[in-house]
């Protein structure tokens, strides 16, 4: 009785720290998803939902049908629309559902690994801690990115649904897959190569069934057949031609670029660590690549009632490397960092280290140690995106960037700026769209009252609002609560130091009792380059009202004090620096930053003059 009780009790430590971890996991991703902007869509999804969203562009057959690229996309435009309408209008509806997606998937694959097993194991973790792990970071950051998150997903619940089916694979089994299958297919380029395999697979199953039940065996033929035209018709007029814009001067051999792009993509899966340890991630991810290939062959030739499992789980991993080779065969452009930086590849090659815990499970041996290496290696994955290990900085560093330029929008817009102004500045960050291209998306968002033109006055405020000075703190530009004291003409946040002025005006809103007496003062350090860029004129202005004018000589730091006069001080004033010598670094070959600067401001202080006894 007490062995039962201790065995009851580990059984329930061990359920309580998967769902623990998992629910830790999830958790946390969530948070990753839910730091961008809830009023603003992402990248893609300008072009690809905003019309739609909007009502300017019809939700049509055509529509849904027509290609997003390289990518016939039905289903995830069709999943967006829905948890875009389920969330109340939440522009990170995409975003959340990937989540879900993933962590559904991570809660099957600890199932199904339980019933194989028949116990639970801590060793199980590993799915949920690879599966959304934040190397991965663009499919949690874009909506758009559903084309890979359903697909992946389905495709996993097809594996699951044949592995634990086993032998028993049944007509209801042959229905659910074509599901999956159907799915898949129609959630763009990823999914069909991942289909195609599995098509194939149907087919020899019916080709085995058809000689003990000719209607068992015709009704799997006929499913495949079927499934064969839902996977051909996405192909047919889509565009395939690989993208071969910025290749690097000097390498022409293609075969060397297809090899370079696919060991990147492969090793991709381990995140920070592919990155640091590049050869060593490589070599752990082909090692149990080609491990795993052989253990499931062997499985396969000796052992007739593991076929089922066996050849699935090398259909699943023949899919992944379909998918891995179009990306490298698409992606012909060897710039090894903007392939590292486009991290939703990661989530296609993580699967080969799936393959790799799923097939452990056909070995009598060894499995429990593979097993818990493979979970380790996955919490040190996760653990190191989380923390932004050193040298793999596409984890936090996109969230950062792209809450950044979208905060900088929303004040735009809200500080009075034209549509077009504030497109112009924002635009050119989001996939090199025009500033035209985005005005006509804003006026869309605005005439339907979408997003940041549906904000309530309280949700304006936190990002629009009167810095009220502190006799004990100045303004602080590095800290990012600076930003909502901020009108046009600042970089994004970033600088240790302080912020620069990216344009020939930058502006400050505080407010004051327009009765008294006030100093401010500005410490800065100009943009100035011996032999190019000799001074900065700077003019400090109130209001609109030019207070002085400074000629600025030296890379220094240095603090100006300007009084501010009673007859022009109001209760909300704006203070300015006027910048006419301000200059992209680009434009005199300081360096290649494109953005025009004036002076570095580290603080701002405004300063109560106390009045005299005989003042009344």
């Amino acid at each position: 009785m007490a062995n039962d009780h201790e065995m009851n009790v580990a059984k329930l430590t061990v359920r309580l720290a998967l769902l623990a971890t998992w629910a830790l996991v999830v958790g946390t991703t969530f948070w990753l998803a839910g730091r961008t902007s809830s009023y603003l869509p992402k990248f893609d999804d300008w072009p690809a939902m905003v019309p739609v969203l909007t009502g300017h562009q019809p939700i049509t057959v055509q529509w849904l049908w027509h290609p997003h690229v390289d990518h016939r996309i039905v289903l995830p435009r069709l999943a967006y629309l829905a948890s875009f309408y389920l969330t109340g209008g939440d522009f990170r509806a995409g975003q959340f559902l990937s989540v879900c997606l993933l962590g559904l998937t991570a809660l099957l694959g600890m199932e199904l690994a339980r019933r194989w097993r028949g116990s639970r194991s801590l060793a199980d973790a590993f799915f949920p801690l690879i599966l959304l792990h934040w190397g991965q970071s663009q499919i949690f950051l874009l909506g758009t990115v559903l084309n890979f998150t359903i697909a992946i997903a389905l495709n996993y619940c097809a594996l699951f649904l044949i592995l634990r089916a086993g032998n028993q694979f049944n007509r209801k089994c042959a229905v659910l897959l074509f599901g999956c299958l159907t799915g898949m297919a129609l959630s763009g380029t990823v999914g069909l190569l991942m289909a195609i395999p599995y098509l194939f697979w149907l087919g020899g199953v019916g080709c085995v069934h058809i000689r003990q039940s000719r209607k068992s065996g015709w009704l799997y033929l006929g499913i495949t057949g079927l499934l064969g035209i839902v996977v051909i018709c996405p192909f047919i007029g889509l565009p395939l031609a690989p993208e071969s814009q910025n290749v690097t001067v000097g390498t022409n051999s293609s075969l060397f670029l297809f090899l370079n792009n696919l060991a990147i993509i492969a090793a991709m899966s381990l995140g920070w660590l592919a990155k640091s340890h590049f050869l060593l991630s490589l070599t752990i991810v082909i090692a149990l690549s080609s491990a795993t290939t052989g253990c499931l062959a062997f499985v396969w030739r000796t052992r007739p009632e593991e076929r089922y499992r066996s050849s699935t789980l090398m259909v699943f991993m023949s899919g992944v490397v379909m998918v891995l080779a179009s990306i490298g065969y698409g992606r012909a452009y060897p710039t090894d960092e903007h392939l590292w930086a486009t991290t939703r590849y990661a989530a296609v090659s993580v699967a080969l280290l799936v393959a790799g815990f799923l097939g452990s499970f056909l070995l009598n041996r060894s499995r429990v140690i593979i097993q818990s290496m493979l979970c380790v290696l996955a919490g040190v994955v996760f653990l190191g995106n989380a923390l932004e290990a050193k040298g793999y900085p596409y984890a936090l560093q996109p969230l950062l960037h792209v809450r950044t330029h979208e905060d900088a929008l929303i004040r735009s817009v809200l500080s009075g700026n034209s549509l077009e102004q504030a497109a112009a500045d924002f635009f050119v960050h989001q996939n090199g769209y025009t500033p035209k291209m985005g005005a006509e998306w804003l006026t869309m968002l605005r005439d339907q009252r979408l997003g940041l033109f549906g904000m309530s006055e309280s949700e304006k405020a936190h990002f629009v609002n009167w810095w009220e000075p502190d006799a004990e703190a100045p303004l602080l530009m590095r800290l990012r609560d600076a930003d909502r004291f901020l009108g046009d003409g600042w970089s994004v946040q970033g600088n240790p130091d302080g912020r620069w002025t990216s344009d020939s005006r930058a502006m400050i809103r505080f407010q004051v009792d327009p009765s008294g007496s006030y100093l401010l003062s500005v410490r800065m350090l100009p943009f100035v380059v011996p032999g190019k860029l000799d001074h900065q004129r700077v003019a400090l202005a109130l209001n609109g009202f030019v207070l002085t004018t400074l000629v600025l000589d030296r890379w220094d730091w240095q603090s100006h004090m300007v009084s501010l006069p009673a007859a022009r001080l109001r209760t909300h004033n704006t203070f300015e620096l006027l910048l006419p010598d301000a200059i992209a670094p680009k434009a005199i070959g300081y360096n290649g930053d494109p953005e025009p600067h004036g002076v570095l401001v580290q603080s701002v202080d405004v300063e109560q003059v106390p009045r005299s006894p005989d003042q009344k």
